[in-house]
């Protein structure tokens, strides 16, 4: 008989054990040699080293991440092993808070369940030839610390809810105002949902409402905004603050880069009616996995053992048949139907966890439109799909058996398989992962602490050929730039850029301008330039300066001040020199 303490234990050692298991398969392969990741090296680095974001770094993002993260490297040294250990903390730490939320708003096996699936869908996995879409190295460390705080900022507001307790309100204060600090549309999903808290909070009846806990929630939430966004004022000029609050709702409200086949096709605008139909294939997938699972319920109770076998073994081999990348394709609907069914049975008199429940919905669906008709768990969806597709799996786990009419028992029983269903897709999934993408990445880029597992490909020889050029060649110190991406070569390279951009890619020209951009090449022209092809067509545009829409003038303009001096190959990277 199993005792309290080996099913307390249980959980942990699941979680733990996936995570040491996943950890170890994927080992220094989740980052990008080239796109964008060498950004969230480059930039901790250098400010680090004195340099002041926003001012010195063009970056669109919130402080909060660059500015922890050059923190650790002022302790410890610039290093991506220091990046790893503090992302694998925050993996660790994000499921852990996911187990201890769930298990209050649903049960034990549920809340497992979501952390396992987390871990491998989203801590871990690659679904894309691309890295950098996973919490282990992200695009973009402000989304997942932005995730994380969300997350504790819910874990806090029900602690707040259920023992009226002014220190979580204060903590859950600190949590908002630092997701503030992050990624934007994180923040607006989590103010979305803050919001639909303090709804439900009132709906209880005036008698039940705190000021003292408002304002405990409140005021540290403001101060920690207002504390951040002086600091840089004071440090970097108003001006740069000004800019590094707005840049992001000016470009998110740029219609030349909204109609990029990049974002159109991130929101499935590109093929509405295809990602309808694989919407609502995958939304049907989804209710067939839950029949299957009822049926097998039903016959166990009847002693159908031969209907149940056959039935087990068809929804294994489906479930192992299954394209599990594809499985968050459901997410919306999966989101607006689960949303509506917890605010229609909500009673006034509805406990902490129920509203929770809802609160947590609004959050997964609020992140969502920017994927719209196509939404999903890789690329973008690492995190924007993340908590709709948790939302999910405790549905499946706890809500669907709660709700059909079956006994006790049968619903212990539906619970069990639907937790075995998603086990066993999460490996599916890894095992996928695995063998068309992490198993390819053979050869290490960067030494020591930055050494970097990716492709043994042509890119990668270039930019182990280029670093090695750097060091015979180029004098420390010497400055550099990457046209039109490639930031990882002046982390790995420690090689600084002086012009504050660190891309060029066409979301970047055309957001600030071609001609603003040349201009401040013209002010502080580093000293060795890298042009690296890249394909662009995701952008609707030809190659770096050799379409006329894209980069032609800054093209130009190397061409007359620098002489080349290097060439990776026939078709790679060139070198240029300043004259």
């Amino acid at each position: 008989m199993t005792t309290r303490g080996q099913a307390g234990r249980f959980p942990v050692f699941l979680l733990g054990s996936t995570f040491l298991l996943l950890a170890a398969l994927t080992w220094r392969k989740w980052p990008d040699l080239l796109i964008d990741f060498g950004a969230q090296l480059y930039i901790p680095w250098r400010i680090s080293e004195g340099e002041r974001m926003y001012r010195d770094i063009v970056y669109v993002f919130g402080p909060l991440s660059q500015y922890f993260h050059a923190g650790l490297m002022s302790l410890f040294g610039p290093s991506y092993s220091v990046i790893i250990a503090a992302n694998l903390f925050l993996i660790a730490l994000e499921t852990w808070l996911l187990f201890i939320l769930f298990r209050q708003l649903a049960n034990q096996l549920a809340a497992t369940a979501a952390g396992v699936c987390f871990l491998a869908a989203f801590g871990f996995a690659q679904m894309v030839p691309i890295g950098n879409y996973n919490f282990a190295s992200p695009y973009a460390h402000e989304a997942t610390h932005g995730i994380v705080l969300a997350t504790f900022l819910f874990l806090a507001l029900l602690r707040v809810s259920q023992r009226r307790s002014a220190l979580w309100a204060v903590a859950a204060g600190l949590a908002f105002g630092a997701t503030g600090l992050t990624k934007q549309e994180v923040f607006a999903a989590a103010a979305a949902a803050v919001l639909v808290w303090a709804v439900l909070e009132m709906r209880r009846g005036p008698g039940q409402s705190n000021a003292r806990l408002w304002l405990a929630f409140l005021a540290p939430a403001l101060a920690v905004t207002a504390a951040a966004w002086g600091a840089i004022a004071v440090f970097t000029g108003l001006s740069s603050a000004t800019r590094g609050l707005s840049e992001f709702l000016r470009i998110a409200l740029d219609p030349r880069i909204a109609g990029m086949p990049l974002y159109l096709g991130g929101m499935g605008l590109n093929q509405p009616v295809l990602n309808l139909i694989l919407m609502l294939l995958v939304t049907g997938v989804w209710v067939l996995a839950a029949w299957i699972l009822h049926r097998l319920v039903v016959f166990r109770d009847q002693g159908l053992t031969s209907r149940y076998r056959w039935l087990a073994a068809l929804g294994a081999a489906l479930t192992l048949a299954l394209p599990w990348a594809l499985s968050g394709a459901c997410l919306l609907p999966a989101a607006l139907v689960i949303l509506y069914r917890a605010v229609a049975g909500l009673p006034r008199t509805a406990g902490p966890e129920a509203r929770l429940w809802i609160v947590w919905s609004v959050f997964a669906l609020a992140l969502l439109p920017r994927m719209f008709l196509a939404p999903r768990i890789f690329h973008y969806g690492f995190y924007l799909g993340m908590p709709a597709f948790i939302l999910l799996a405790v549905f499946l786990t706890h809500h669907v058996p709660e709700s059909l009419p079956l006994s006790p028992g049968a619903k212990m029983r539906y619970r069990r398989l639907a937790a075995a269903f998603l086990l066993l897709g999460m490996a599916r999934l890894t095992a996928t992962s695995q063998l068309f993408f992490y198993s390819r990445k053979t050869v290490d880029a960067g030494r020591g602490g930055d050494r970097i597992r990716a492709y043994d490909d042509r890119q990668t020889r270039a930019v182990r050929t280029l670093l090695e050029t750097f060091d015979r060649s180029v004098p420390p110190g010497a400055s550099l730039a990457v046209l039109p991406e490639g930031a990882m070569l002046n982390y790995l390279g420690r090689r600084a850029n002086p012009t504050g951009y660190l891309n060029l890619t066409p979301l970047v020209t055309a957001a600030y301008g071609e001609d603003s951009i040349l201009a401040a090449f013209r002010r502080r022209p580093p000293g060795y330039v890298v042009v690296f092809p890249r394909d662009t067509a995701e952008f609707g545009v030809g190659p770096f300066g050799r379409d006329s829409s894209y980069g032609r003038a800054i093209r130009e303009w190397v061409e007359r001040e620098y002489t080349a001096v290097f060439r990776t190959g026939p078709s790679g990277a060139v070198v240029w020199k300043r004259r």
